[in-house]
C-alpha cells in the first residue's frame, strides 16, 4: 500500500511531535553526512578513525539522552525519522559495534535571520566568538552550550574537516527550543504562514529547500578545501548545470513556488549571493536570477535589515576558509 508520511500520520500527531520530527530529521542527516561524506569517503579514513569514533560517541549519546525509554523517538508511535535513524545507527553499528557498548536503548543562522527580519518578529541574536589561530578555541560556546536545555545542543564541529565551527543555531520563543538550522526555519515559516498553502506545496517547499542545501554543500565543500584554487575550474563547470535548472524552474516567477514567498526562498538568496559574491560573473547567463537576488534585496524589511549595523556582510565562513574567512 503506498502511504507517504504525512498522510499517514507518521510526521507527528501534534505540533510539538512535529517540530521534534523536524529536528531529529536533521540529526540523522549530520549523521549520515558526517559517517558517509567526511569519513567513509574521506582517502584518510584510517588515520582519522580514533577522533571520528570520540565524534560519534557524543552524537550517539544525545541520541540515547532523548531516546530514553521510548519505543521511539518521538513516544509511543514510529514516525519517519525513526526510519532515518535505523539505517544510520546499523551503518555505525556495522562500522564499530563497540559504539553501542554504552547506549543500550539505541547525528546554519543567516537565512533565519532574514526569515525573522522579515516577519517582524523582535529577537535577540546571541553571537559565538572563536578564539584566536592557530587553535580557533570554541570556549565561549562549550562553557554554556549545556545550561541551555536543549536536547540537541549540538556538538564539538558541525564536521571533522577543518570547520572549525561548533553545530549552531539554536531558537527559542518561548514555546519551543529547537536546533538544527532546517527545522528552526520550517518553524519560524509555518508560525508565518510561509511554508506552504497546503500539503503539496509544503512538499514543493521542501523539496527546493533540499535542492538549495545540496547546491550549497557543494559550494561550502569547495571554499574548505585547501586545494580550492586548483578545484575551482572544475566546479565553476559543475555548479552551472545546477544553476541553469534553478533558471529555468524559476522562469517568470517572482518567488519558487510562485507569487508568495516562502522560506525556501531565503535559503535560496542566501546561496545565491554566496556564489555571485565568490565569481561575481558566474550568474550572468541567467538573468532571472540576478532579477531574483535585487528583488529579495527590495523587499522592505529586508533592505532595511541589509543596511543596518546588525547584518553580517563578511565573514561568510570560518577563519580557516580558503575562501570567505576571516
Amino acid at each position: 500500500m503506498s502511504c507517504p508520511w504525512l498522510t499517514c500520520g507518521s510526521g507527528g500527531r501534534t505540533e510539538e511531535e512535529m517540530i521534534m520530527v523536524d529536528m531529529l530529521e536533521n540529526e540523522a542527516m549530520d549523521l549520515r553526512n558526517g559517517f558517509v561524506l567526511d569519513f567513509c569517503y574521506n582517502p584518510n579514513m584510517e588515520a582519522m578513525k580514533p577522533d571520528y569514533l570520540k565524534l560519534a560517541k557524543s552524537r550517539l549519546q544525545k541520541l540515547a539522552s532523548v531516546l530514553g525509554n521510548k519505543p521511539w523517538f518521538v513516544g509511543d508511535e514510529i514516525t519517519f525519522p525513526d526510519f532515518l535513524l535505523y539505517e544510520r545507527l546499523e551503518q555505525h553499528r556495522l562500522f564499530d559495534p563497540s559504539l553501542f557498548n554504552d547506549f543500550p536503548n539505541l547525528l546554519l543562522a543567516q537565512p533565519i535571520r532574514l526569515l525573522l527580519k522579515f516577519t517582524g518578529t523582535d529577537f535577540e541574536d546571541v553571537r559565538y566568538e572563536l578564539g584566536p589561530a592557530p587553535d580557533y578555541s570554541r570556549d565561549q560556546w562549550f562553557a554554556v552550550k549545556e545550561t541551555l536545555g536543549y536536547d540537541f545542543p549540538n556538538l564539538a564541529t558541525a564536521r571533522l574537516t577543518n570547520h572549525f565551527v561548533p553545530q549552531l543555531p539554536y531558537y527559542s520563543d518561548g514555546k519551543v527550543k529547537l536546533t538544527q538550522s532546517g527545522a528552526i526555519l520550517r518553524y519560524i515559516a509555518k508560525v508565518n504562514g510561509l511554508s506552504g498553502a497546503d500539503d503539496t506545496e509544503a512538499a514543493v517547499i521542501d523539496m527546493l529547500a533540499n535542492e538549495v542545501a545540496d547546491l550549497k554543500q557543494a559550494f561550502t565543500g569547495l571554499v574548505y578545501n585547501p586545494n580550492m584554487e586548483s578545484l575551482k575550474a572544475d566546479w565553476l563547470v559543475g555548479v552551472k548545470p545546477k544553476l541553469q535548472r534553478f533558471s529555468k524552474y524559476l522562469g517568470t516567477r517572482s518567488w519558487l513556488v510562485g507569487e508568495k514567498i516562502s522560506y525556501a526562498d531565503f535559503l535560496f538568496y542566501e546561496t545565491l549571493e554566496g556564489h555571485r559574491s565568490f565569481q561575481p560573473a558566474l550568474l550572468d547567463d541567467y538573468p532571472n536570477l540576478k532579477e531574483y537576488i535585487s528583488r529579495f534585496e527590495s523587499l522592505p524589511a529586508i533592505s532595511a535589515y541589509l543596511k543596518s549595523s546588525d547584518y553580517i556582510a563578511y565573514p561568510w565562513y570560518g577563519p580557516v576558509a580558503a575562501w570567505g574567512g576571516k
